[in-house]
């Protein structure tokens, strides 16, 4: 038995030589070749003020500053000195007691755990030390693998040779995640007791200690029962490891938890929510990044935004008046709009859901991905064809089900209409307008899955599945991955813009506390589908608005209004996405749980958007003489809205326009070009 115990230790100490060995030639060869840049740049970004300014152009072109932030990804910044040393003293009990010993990395433990990894002669626990923390924190980087590991020993090695014990720590307090995506102990203190961090009891601090290690699980708003075990074992922790005495030990222990949370903060806006995950998100991407080091990066500094002040104050003016929402948005409905500059293509305001923002990091029902229903036809099937010049206007098609199925009540027709009204042959026009979903399906036959998976995809940058491959997703907007309400209004400004997409930026650059760019948010635009395809589309779409299913909206009396309704499959949904010269806008209700369905409402989403717009275009359109859509170059004619065929007479005829190469039936010289 001796003789084993001797092999096994023998073994141990081998294996153990070999890997501190191979770790330190790996040292002398690789380590200079890690890019530590990061990391000193995250170091240097946390000195000073963390309060990130935004600003934003009014109406007339003045730059102001409309928010200003410290609370996000590290931003609130809290020095080591204003934190309660039972935090300090908490996490090394906790997680690292050799933290003023070693070097960035405890090798025995990591051995150790290597081997319990390998044998399982032991409960699992973690090897990394703080230093490690801080790398895997800044990093975001939290892949199983050696390489990995490799690499965040070398960098915890580099940050103890360059900063101080102290100056790690502050940035391990400030950084460790913490739950409803905050960071650092300065926001959970606010966030649990309404304090600073230096005036907090020895049971709180422990509390806090223990949520990092989970947050959801921890979070002692939603599991109070597991927040306090948690709690209770880092005290006993703190105790095993000499930082507090029996006495505190156990008076701690009998505190009861007492969540105060600090109330008085001030709430973001729904536009500067949006931008501030957009800036965060493109500086995790640029710099390799994690969330709460974008944040770091970021203190000090400022953000210039796309958003429009007035704009965005009407749209936060309606929607938090209770009075101008159906009484279901009590009861659970939801609301998400956006709205774009046509003139640029930016984003000028947006409203993640009905009545007063509570608070932050809240659900955006704009940016949720949601049925676009019909509105997908415009963007999927009508443009395309009119663009191939398959179709134009005056093209007739059969309003019947295109497919019949055998049920106990005997054959019922698919695609069906909403209502269920079938008229035989109808033009385009009238197809859109009154959105006939079989006529979308015959287009659908027409141009094949692959032809619009490409479409969608590529033109639009959608997100689809493996289950998008049939005529209810592509044809019908029924998205099994959804599509958002900014993605779509976005869509539509295509339109607006006369085939060129943009990328509806919420924000133009961001700068650090030096003044120096971060990240830029360029302009990118794209031609999609030719000029005169666009005039035409919106042609068609202005017939939604004047005869079809958005003829309630009043706006067209003053400005050319295009657009597209959409109601997904049992109402589930309801949107509009609409356009004028000078703004494009969308709109969307429904349930979260995606199950309810809408019903009929009063104010309908039609009405709050045309009250919404009429507003906007009276305060914020400064011509002396309101534009309409350009027309020029195309073909201004008549045709029947039985036939499809060109005449002159008006009693049954629809005005259209037309390419001189792709004309209705029966045309043959030259009428009026508009």
């Amino acid at each position: 038995m001796k003789r084993k115990i001797l092999i096994l230790t023998s073994l141990v100490i081998l294996i153990s030589t070999l890997i501190i060995g191979a770790l330190t030639l790996f040292s002398y060869i690789y380590s200079d070749r890690l890019d530590y840049g990061v990391d000193e740049e995250l170091f240097r970004a946390a000195v000073g003020d963390g309060a990130v300014s935004y600003y934003a152009y009014d109406k007339i072109g003045n730059l102001s500053q409309v928010w200003s932030d410290n609370s996000y990804g590290g931003g609130n910044w809290c020095e080591i000195e204003e934190i309660s040393q039972y935090i300090k003293t908490g996490f090394i009990s906790m997680e690292d007691r050799e933290f003023y010993s070693h070097s960035g990395v405890n090798l025995k433990r990591t051995v150790y755990a290597l081997f319990n990894h390998i044998f399982h002669f032991g409960s699992r626990f973690g090897a990394s030390t703080i230093t490690q923390q801080v790398v895997k924190n800044i990093s975001g980087d939290n892949e199983l693998t050696l390489r990995r590991k490799i690499n965040e020993i070398f960098r915890a090695y580099h940050l103890e040779n360059r900063h101080s014990k102290e100056d790690i720590l502050e940035l391990y307090l400030n950084i460790v995640p913490m739950p409803n995506n905050t960071y650092g102990v300065k926001d959970a203190s606010l966030m649990f007791f309404g304090k600073e961090p230096d005036n907090l009891t020895l049971a709180e601090a422990a509390l806090i200690i223990g949520v990092t290690n989970s947050p959801t699980r921890y979070n002692p708003f939603r599991n109070p029962e597991a927040a306090l075990e948690k709690r209770n074992r880092v005290l006993y922790a703190m105790l095993d490891n000499g930082a507090i005495n029996k006495k505190e030990y156990e008076l701690a222990l009998s505190e009861k938890i007492i969540l105060s949370p600090n109330t008085d903060r001030s709430i973001s806006s729904w536009f500067i929510e949006n931008a501030r995950e957009d800036v965060l998100s493109d500086i995790m991407q640029r710099y390799s990044v994690s969330l709460p080091s974008a944040g770091i990066m970021l203190r000090g500094g400022r953000v210039m935004l796309t958003m429009n002040p007035t704009v965005q104050s009407i749209l936060e003016e309606y929607f938090e008046n209770e009075n101008n929402l159906p009484y279901e948005h009590k009861q659970g409905l939801k609301y998400g709009m956006a709205v774009i500059d046509n003139s640029n293509g930016d984003l000028v305001a947006v409203i993640g859901n009905g009545g007063k923002k509570q608070g932050e990091r809240l659900l955006n029902f704009a940016k949720v991905p949601i049925t676009p229903a019909s509105t997908l036809k415009p963007l999927a099937l009508y443009a395309p064809m009119l663009d191939s010049e398959k179709i134009n206007s005056a093209t007739i098609f059969d309003d019947i089900p295109i497919y019949y199925n055998n049920t106990d009540n005997g054959l019922v027709g698919y695609p069906k209409n909403s209502p269920d009204v079938y008229e035989g042959e109808i033009t385009l026009a009238d197809a859109v307008a009154f959105s006939k979903n079989t006529v979308a399906g015959e287009i659908f036959n027409t141009l094949g899955e692959k032809s619009i998976r490409k479409t969608l995809t590529q033109s639009y940058g959608f997100k689809l599945t493996e289950n998008d491959n049939y005529l209810a997703p592509l044809a019908l907007g029924q998205l099994s991955g959804g599509v958002s309400i900014i993605d779509l209004t976005r869509a539509y400004g295509a339109f607006a813009n006369y085939g060129v997409i943009r990328n509806a930026r919420s924000y133009l650059c961001a700068l650090d506390r030096d003044g120096e760019v971060i990240v830029k948010s360029d302009k990118s635009e794209s031609r999609i589908m030719e000029k005169d395809t666009a005039k035409i589309m919106t042609s068609l779409l202005l017939g939604v608005t004047e005869r079809g299913t958005a003829r309630s909206v009043t706006l067209s009396d003053t400005v050319d209004t295009a657009g597209k309704t959409g109601t997904s499959g049992q109402n589930l949904d309801k949107l509009f996405v609409g356009y004028t010269p000078y703004y494009t806008a969308g709109i969307w209700c429904g349930y979260s749980d995606g199950s309810t369905s809408v019903g009929k409402l009063y104010p309908s989403h039609l009405k709050i958007w045309d009250d919404i717009m009429k507003r906007v275009h009276y305060e914020c359109v400064n011509d002396t003489e309101i534009k309409g859509f350009d027309k020029e170059g195309l073909l201004k004619l008549r045709f029947s809205s039985l036939t499809g065929e060109y005449t002159e007479n008006t009693e049954d005829s629809l005005i259209g326009y037309f390419t001189k190469d792709n004309l209705p039936i029966g045309y043959i010289s030259d009428k009026e070009e508009y």
